[in-house]
């Protein structure tokens, strides 16, 4: 399949199919604590976003889902020329876990044109994962050794 032929129905079933118990026991161990989540390895994920490529209309509707892997693979998938300071303040809402906040700042936000005045404000913010956000977001662009 490519881009265009992805839907987010056809990616939640191949996520569901991928689940592993021992990954999500994992997690748990890591530190990621999350109600909805399968059990998914970051290479894993990584492999699933080269196959379905960038496509931001789908990276929505995946973060939408709140599920933890669907998460992550929206900020692989996402196209960060398209990403406005409005979404990034509803995704930052939705920070749940650190290796979700990772790959947003990572992935998608550290090229994004709001990058620098979200960072700022998201500094004032107590919340613990948007704290963490505003810790990534000014090493982004510049040091980030497993950015693309």
């Amino acid at each position: 399949m490519t881009a265009l032929q992805w839907t987010k129905t056809a990616v939640l079933r191949e996520l569901k199919g991928l689940a592993d118990p021992k990954v999500r026991a994992k997690m748990e161990y890591f530190g990621v604590h999350v109600p909805k989540a399968h059990g998914i390895s970051a290479p894993v994920l990584h492999a699933w976003a080269k196959r379905i490529g960038k496509d931001h209309r789908l990276a929505q509707e995946l973060w939408k889902t709140g599920i933890h892997e669907a998460k992550i693979l929206a900020t692989l998938i996402g196209e960060s020329e398209k990403v406005t300071a409005a979404e990034m303040d509803r995704w930052v809402r939705d920070f749940d876990a650190w290796d979700v906040v990772d790959a947003a700042c990572c992935y998608l936000y550290a090229h994004a044109k709001p990058v620098w005045a979200k960072a700022a404000a998201w500094s004032r913010r107590r919340e613990e994962f948007v704290k963490r956000t505003r810790m990534k977001q000014p090493r982004m662009r510049d040091s980030c050794d497993f950015c693309a």
